[in-house]
C-alpha cells in the first residue's frame, strides 16, 4: 500500500483559516438592541461613570458616561446595544481613592475594599425591548 505525503500551500493555509472563520467577521446572532442613557447625581452629570447591563443570562453590555452623564452600550468591541431581555444594573463612579489621615488615627475612616470605586446596584431590574431603550438613573 503506497501513502502519499501533501504539503499544505499558503493558499490551502488560507482557505483552511477561512472556512473556520467563517461567520468570526458577521453580525452578532444574538438578539441585540440599542440601549442609551444618563447618569444624574442630585441633578448634575456623572461624567466616567461605568454603567453595566447584566441580563439573567449571557454576556453582559457596559458604556461609559461622557461630561453631560450620556453612555451608549457595547455588547462587544464589534457591536452595540444589549441582549433583549431583563437586566440587573450596576453603575460604578469614579473613587478619589483611599481615604486620606495619618495611620495611627482613630478618627480614620475604614479603608474601602478595592480601589476606591463606588458601586451601585440599581434596586429594580430593567427591560431591554427591540426599540426605545433610553434609560435615566438618578443616584
Amino acid at each position: 500500500m503506497m501513502s502519499r505525503n501533501y504539503a499544505w500551500t499558503p493558499a490551502g493555509i488560507c482557505f483552511a483559516v477561512l472556512l473556520t472563520c467563517q461567520g468570526c467577521f458577521s453580525s452578532s446572532s444574538v438578539p441585540l438592541a440599542d440601549v442609551a442613557g444618563v447618569v444624574t447625581k442630585d441633578g448634575k452629570p456623572v461624567a466616567d461613570a461605568t454603567v453595566v447591563f447584566s441580563p439573567t443570562e449571557g454576556r453582559p453590555s457596559s458604556g461609559t458616561t461622557d461630561e453631560q452623564g450620556v453612555f451608549h452600550l457595547q455588547f462587544t468591541a464589534e457591536h452595540e446595544g444589549a441582549v433583549l431581555g431583563t437586566h440587573n444594573v450596576t453603575i460604578s463612579l469614579p473613587g478619589g481613592g483611599p481615604p486620606s489621615g495619618p495611620v495611627s488615627s482613630s478618627k480614620r475612616p475604614p479603608r474601602p475594599q478595592g480601589s476606591g470605586i463606588q458601586e451601585i446596584h440599581w434596586p429594580e431590574p430593567v427591560t431591554v425591548e427591540k426599540s426605545g431603550n433610553d434609560f435615566k438613573f438618578e443616584l
